[in-house]
């Protein structure tokens, strides 16, 4: 696991911030068999095309840390968030 980041707004670059104290980790659909299974089954329960989902995000909060309160959303109209 590696230090959480968040979205820089101006640059829309993930950084490392003391505001996202937590570690984590992303995986990507059917990054292996193990999550391609576990994603399949998620997807079929949920009725939702496996196309639509994004992958599975774990976050590690240990003793003292954590995150600020924040939206998780890219503002259309920002350069930064045009890719």
């Amino acid at each position: 696991m590696t230090p959480a980041t968040i979205v820089d707004p101006k640059t829309g670059k993930n950084v490392v911030s003391d505001k996202q104290t937590s570690y984590g980790m992303f995986f990507k659909l059917n990054e292996n068999a193990f999550i391609s299974r576990r994603d399949q089954r998620i997807f079929e329960i949920m009725n939702f095309p496996l196309e639509h989902g994004k992958g599975t995000q774990i976050l590690y909060y240990p003793a003292r840390t954590g995150s600020e309160p924040h939206f998780d959303f890219l503002i259309p109209s920002n350069p930064a968030n045009q890719s």
